[in-house]
C-alpha cells in the first residue's frame, strides 16, 4: 500500500484545515514552480519563428492544469530543509489509493494523474520528428502525439539534480479545487486518507498542539515525531 508524503511549512498548518472532516492540499500552475524552466527542457530551438510559435501555442494548450507534489519517502533532509522550513514544519502521510479514489468520486478522475516524475538531462528523441510532422502536416494524430510529449515534459520531467525528491504529482482539473484566496488553489481531501503526521524536530510549541488537534480529527491518524 503505497504512500504520499507532502512538506509544508509551519505557516500553512491553519489553512489546510477546511472543517471537521477535510484538509486542503495546495496545488499550483507550473510557472509558479520552483524550476521554472523544467518544462522547456523539450526541444531544439534552432529553427524557424514559425514553427517556434507553433510549439509555443501548443506549450500554452497543455499546461493550463494544476498540479501538486509529494515524494515518496519523509526522510529525504533536503526536503525538510526546502520545504518545510529547515525542519520546523511537517509533513502530512497520505494513502495513494484511498486519495485516488476519493478525487474519482468527485468526477475528476478522468483528467487527473499521479504519476513519479522522470528525471534526465536531455529531451526525449521523439519530439523534434514529432513536432516537425505536427507542424508540416497538421494531421490531428500528429499534433496530440506532440501535445503528450509536452504534457510529459512539462509536468512529469525534471533535471537529474532534482532527482533526490523522488517526486510524484497530481495533476487535475482546476474544477476541483476550491479558491478561498485569489492565489490559494485547495483541493479538498479527507482526512480519512491521512494515514500519519510528522512533525520536524525543530517545530515550535504551538504547531505541535494545532497538529495534536488535526490528529484527533480522525482515530487513524498516527502521530510521529521526528
Amino acid at each position: 500500500m503505497a504512500n504520499l508524503y507532502k512538506f509544508m511549512g509551519a505557516d500553512i498548518a491553519d489553512r489546510i484545515m477546511l472543517d471537521e472532516k477535510h484538509i486542503g492540499i495546495k496545488f499550483s500552475y507550473l510557472e509558479d514552480y520552483n524550476d521554472p524552466y523544467e518544462f522547456f527542457l523539450t526541444i531544439d530551438f534552432n529553427r524557424g519563428s514559425d514553427e517556434l510559435a507553433f510549439y509555443n501555442e501548443m506549450i500554452s494548450m497543455v499546461i493550463k492544469q494544476p498540479a501538486t507534489c509529494f515524494t515518496k519517502s519523509p526522510v529525504i533532509p533536503p526536503m525538510w530543509a526546502h520545504y518545510a522550513g529547515n525542519s520546523s514544519g511537517f509533513v502530512i502521510e497520505i494513502n495513494e489509493e484511498k486519495l485516488k479514489k476519493h478525487i474519482e468520486e468527485t468526477g475528476f478522475g478522468e483528467n487527473t494523474g499521479i504519476e513519479d516524475v522522470d528525471y534526465k538531462d536531455s529531451p526525449d528523441e521523439g519530439i523534434e520528428p514529432t513536432l516537425a510532422r505536427a507542424f508540416h502536416i497538421c494531421k490531428p494524430r500528429y499534433i496530440y502525439f506532440l501535445q503528450a510529449y509536452i504534457r510529459h515534459a512539462a509536468y512529469l520531467t525534471k533535471q537529474c539534480y532534482w532527482e533526490y525528491e523522488q517526486e510524484r504529482r497530481v495533476i487535475i482539473d482546476e474544477q476541483a479545487l476550491i479558491k478561498p484566496e485569489d492565489w490559494l488553489m485547495l483541493l479538498p481531501v479527507p482526512i480519512s486518507c491521512i494515514t500519519a503526521i510528522i512533525v520536524g524536530h525543530k517545530a515550535k510549541a504551538d504547531l505541535k498542539e494545532k497538529i495534536k488537534a488535526l490528529s484527533k480529527k480522525q482515530s487513524v491518524v498516527i502521530l510521529k515525531w521526528l
